[in-house]
């Protein structure tokens, strides 16, 4: 089943208060159909970017992995960082930083395939999973995707956006996700902004 984007929510999507007797089991079972989507979609999208949350793309990057063992394909992790995201946020604030990441995930939808898979990796981190793609191809498609990000970033203020990008593939970089993440990170370099 082809997972929606979070819409804006309706007034009975809104979640009860967590019960005081600590029954969550019937807390669940109380809410509405509306509620229960509404329950779902904030699992599964940050509010931000629209993006998966980094629980759920860590569990569909995992899917990536297994998949790619089995059938000895490879793929490859993008990661993302908004260098300036402390800058930014001290200058404009969290409505700032909101525009930023909502920028930002806007800019890297634009440059990615369907087949690609994004996520919001860590406060200021968006990830792409990019399956059948090796590191040179996923560190082309990495710097597209920050091009797009510096070159048409929301200049308010004194601080211009700069980001830093790293990339790793499996099997040839990592051997698991802990060491895919590890690498990716290790692999971060600041993109010209």
């Amino acid at each position: 089943e082809a997972m929606s984007q979070p819409t804006n929510g309706a007034a009975d999507e809104t979640l009860p208060p967590a019960p005081a007797d600590g029954n969550w089991s019937k807390w669940a079972a109380d809410l509405t159909p509306a509620q229960r989507e509404h329950l779902r979609r904030a699992l599964l999208f940050d509010t931000e970017t629209g993006f998966f949350t980094r629980e759920y793309f860590a569990e569909l990057l995992q899917a990536e992995l297994d998949r790619s063992k089995r059938y000895q394909r490879i793929v490859s992790l993008a990661l993302i960082r908004l260098d300036d995201y402390e800058i930014v946020k001290a200058e404009r604030g969290q409505p700032g930083i909101d525009l930023l990441m909502k920028h930002a995930a806007e800019m890297l939808k634009a440059r990615i395939r369907d087949v690609d898979v994004a996520g919001r990796f860590s406060t200021n981190e968006l990830a792409i999973i990019m399956p059948e793609t090796d590191g040179m191809a996923g560190a082309m498609v990495a710097s597209r995707v920050c091009n797009n990000i510096t070159a048409n970033a929301p200049q308010e203020g004194q601080a211009a956006l700069c980001v830093s990008v790293g990339v790793a593939s499996f099997p040839h970089d990592a051997k698991d996700f802990t060491d895919l993440v590890f690498w990716a990170r290790t692999d971060m370099e600041p993109h010209p902004c």
